[in-house]
């Protein structure tokens, strides 16, 4: 079963430390931004998203939308040193009833994406080559139009242990 950490249920807990090595990068459209840096959390190598709304209207949020929130909110692809592409999985997430979230103009949410639900080889990789996952997040404006895509990419250091 999919395993997802939402921050927004898990707000005082704090974050993993980012890894030496992957460097945080930013992407910004109109309405929001997305940070991102690579982290080992609990549960195992991840993504971990701050989401910022940057748009001067409101916008109610489920928690499935947000990049974190379930296995379709994103698409990822990984490659190794050589180039060669981890086998990738997309699961079959529930939503479930979750209330939408309010986001007024520089609300900042934050959560883990688990990698190895996504490339189950990942740790395996880890130990030989250093891997880039890139990623795409379609997200709606606050007017219901079109959706802006945002991508970006995070680094992972070769992880021998």
């Amino acid at each position: 079963m999919r395993q997802v950490v939402f921050g927004l249920l898990a707000c005082a807990r704090r974050s993993p430390s980012p890894i030496p090595g992957s460097a945080t990068s930013a992407v910004r459209n109109q309405n929001y931004e997305l940070r991102t840096r690579y982290v080992r959390s609990q549960l195992g190598p991840a993504i971990h998203f701050t989401f910022k709304w940057l748009a001067p209207e409101t916008i109610d949020l489920y928690p499935h939308e947000l990049p974190w929130g379930s296995s379709a909110a994103v698409e990822l692809w990984a490659r190794d040193q050589s180039a060669q592409e981890l086998q990738g999985f997309v699961f079959l997430s529930d939503p479930g009833g979750q209330p939408p979230i309010t986001l007024s103009r520089g609300a900042v949410l934050e959560g883990d994406l688990l990698l190895t639900d996504h490339f189950p080889s990942l740790p395996t990789v880890l130990r030989n080559s250093p891997v880039v996952v890139m990623w795409l997040y379609p997200r709606r404006n606050a007017s219901n139009r079109p959706p802006g895509l945002l991508t970006g990419r995070v680094n992972i250091p070769r992880d021998p242990q």
